[in-house]
Parts: C-alpha cells; structure tokens; sequence
C-alpha cells in the first residue's frame, strides 16, 4: 500500500513531536504542515484540500466530536487521528465512537504511524459508514446480552449461566451461551466443558469463511455454547472483529445470545457490549474500592454513548454482612441499582462445585425465584401493574 497523496496537518504542543512528524512526512513524499493550535491546522486543510489531521490529545480540545464535525464540514472527505498516551486503550475506543478515524500511542513507531496513515488516507467511506459495525445489533432475530463488571469476583458468569438456564426452561427459544472472557473464561469449567472446541477454532479458520455454529457445544435443549480458548494463547487468535462477527452471526439464529466477559475494559468487552442491547453491569457493594470502579465505570460508558436504557445496574450479594450501605453506594453512585440478586452464599457454591445451575438445582431458593423473574422481563412477561405484587416486580415492570 503506498502512502496517499493527502495534506496532513498536525496540531500538538509538543515541538519534537512536530519535528519527527514533519521529518517522517517528508521522507515518505507527503505534504504536511505542524501548528500548535487546532484552529491554525483546520485553516491549512481547508486550505490545502481534503486530508490528515493528527491531533495530539495532549492540545486543549473542548470537545472531539465537535472537532471532527469541524473539520468535515471544511473537507467532509478528512480524516482525524489522535496521538494518544500510552496505556489509554479506552480512550482511543472512545475517540473513535466520536469519528476518529484512528488512534496511535507514543511513544511513536514510524512503521506504524505510516502504515496508519496509509489506511486512513485510502479510507473512501463516509463516517456512518466506518462506524455502522459499532451500531447497536437492531436488525438482527435474537437480543445479545452481555454481563459485565468492572471487578473480578462480581458473579457475572454465574448470572449468565444461570439466565441462561431459566430462559430455556421458561420456554425463551433457542439460546446461546458466549464466553467472551477469553484468556481466563470460567464458562468451561463450570459446565465440566474444557478442552473442547472453541471460539479460538473458529477463529483460526475465519478466512475460508466458516460458520460459527461448527464450533457449539450442545448444553441442554434449546441451549448451545461458545466456549472460550482453553488455552491463555489462543486468545490471541480472537481479534475484536472475529468476535463480532460470531455475535452478529448468532444473534440472526438464536432468540438470545447471552455474552459473559471479563472484568474491566477492553477490545473483547467492548465489541460484545457495542452489539448488545441489554449491559448487566453487575456490582458488588463490599468495599469501597469497588464502589469506585463501579463510577469510573459508569462515566466511561457514558462517554462511550451508552445511554440508560442499555446499561442496568445489576447488585449481586446483596444484604452481604461486609458490605457497605446500599443507600450510601447510590447516593455515590447518582444512580439506583436496578436489581437486586440477594447473598447466598451456600446455594451458589454447591451450583459452582457440582455444575449445575441453582436454578435447575434448587429452583425454591429466593436467588432462583429472582433469575425467573429476570427471564420473564426480558421476555416481556412482567408488566406493570397499578399494585404490583413486591418491590422486584416493580423494578423489572421498569426495565423494558
């Protein structure tokens, strides 16, 4: 791929940045100018004509998608790339929901900045088109429903197992179970599965164009699974577009495709949250630390563009000796728990070391009775009622 003839301009405080970059466009035959404020390198591509600007995210820029709304109403065929700081793999997520182009992290590899400007100057798509697969997945037959969770130990892959479980009991239709925690997925291991085939066999045969559906593992009627790599490596295999990929395939054969993660942010959990239109971010109120990733949590989702009506905030143990006061939390929080999964230890460990879903094992419990109900609203079966009949019901008549 050769570099497109494209004016660059680059916006930074940083004088050796500019002078590296500026050295670098030379050499590769590329026009460029560098300036240090944002208005001054608008000027010069609307001057010069459609191209580059490389924004140092370092520059006091108000607001990116305003930028780049800018600069396409100059040249609506330009192009924005941030310089990121190293370790800032949400943020460049973040850039790019707002229209950036791409993200390159300092300090800078010249191989890669070029190979970067390369493929943003050869872009020809509009800015709706780049950034439909990040679209929530409307079109498709089922719901995607991803569990996440900021901290490790929330019970995520329990919940997931286990709705999907009562979802198949209740008679919800096909399902399929994911494991999205793809270094560490416990899905496997809980369901006596491991070693067995996996999202990581389907990708390595991606490019002949496979269906994923060659890599399920039947689970119970009506219930397949997507098992994670059961070795860390493989993971490697799994790039976020394969994952899409698989999701967006599932969710046009299966009535729900119920996603598990790992804790925290990244390509993986992000690609399965952006196809999702319902986020459990599932919450533990035990310490405060925890309450204090649930916010970060909670504001970085808000940048992302995920409004409340996907993300709901799920309380697992609640009632737990150790925790802090609910109350409390979500004064801290600005935000109410919209369910509440209540602490009991005993029925989850015996459902974790026999592998069995307590909902099948112990459908009495009061934990059980508040996974029916969770299946039943996202089935549209809980509605709201003048006098319902206790505070849960009241909460999921809300949900949906």
């Amino acid at each position: 791929m050769t570099m497109p003839r494209v004016p660059v301009a680059i916006a930074s405080k940083d004088n050796s940045l500019k002078e590296s970059l500026l050295m670098l466009l030379t050499e590769e035959g590329v026009e460029g100018a560098a300036y240090a404020e944002t208005e001054a390198a608008l000027a010069y591509l609307q001057r010069s004509g459609p191209g580059i600007l490389l924004l140092d995210t370092e520059m006091a820029v108000s607001s990116v998608t305003n930028l780049v709304a800018q600069v396409k109403s100059g040249q609506p065929r330009s192009q924005v790339i941030c310089i990121t700081q190293p370790g800032q793999s949400e943020i460049a997520r973040l850039l790019q929901r707002q229209g950036v182009a791409a993200c390159v992290a300092k300090p800078l590899d010249d191989i890669e900045m070029i190979r970067t400007l390369q493929r943003v100057g050869g872009q020809k798509t509009d800015l709706a088109a780049a950034t439909a697969f990040l679209q929530p997945n409307t079109g498709s037959r089922g719901k995607v429903i991803t569990f996440f969770s900021t901290i490790s130990g929330a019970g995520k892959t329990v919940l997931a197992i286990n709705l999907a479980a009562v979802l198949a009991r209740q008679g919800g239709g096909k399902i399929c179970l994911v494991d999205a925690n793809l270094q560490f997925g416990d899905i496997g291991s809980y369901l006596c599965r491991e070693g067995e085939a996996s999202i990581a066999s389907y990708a390595a045969a991606f490019g002949d164009g496979v269906s994923v559906q060659e890599y399920l593992l039947p689970w119970k009627p009506n219930v397949d699974l997507l098992l994670a790599p059961a070795r860390i490596k493989a993971a490697e295999l799994v790039t976020p577009v394969i994952l899409i990929a698989a999701l967006r395939e599932l969710s046009h054969t299966y009535d729900y495709v119920i996603v598990d993660t790992t804790a925290g942010f990244n390509e993986w959990t992000l690609s399965a949250m952006d196809l999702a239109q319902t986020v459990f971010f599932v919450n533990t109120v035990e310490h405060v630390p925890a309450v204090r990733k649930v916010r970060i949590g909670l504001n970085l989702l808000q940048g992302l563009g995920y409004g409340q009506e996907r993300i709901r905030l799920l309380l697992n143990r609640d009632k737990s000796k150790s925790g802090l006061d609910v109350r409390q939390v979500e004064t801290a929080l600005e935000r109410k728990f919209q369910m509440h999964i209540t602490n009991d230890y005993d029925t989850v460990v015996h459902s974790v070391l026999n592998g069995i879903p307590f909902v099948d094992s112990q459908p009495d419990r009061l934990v059980s009775k508040q996974l029916e109900l969770l299946a039943m609203s996202l089935q549209g079966q809980v509605q709201a009622e003048e006098e319902p009949r206790s505070w849960l019901s009241r909460k999921l008549a809300s949900w949906f």
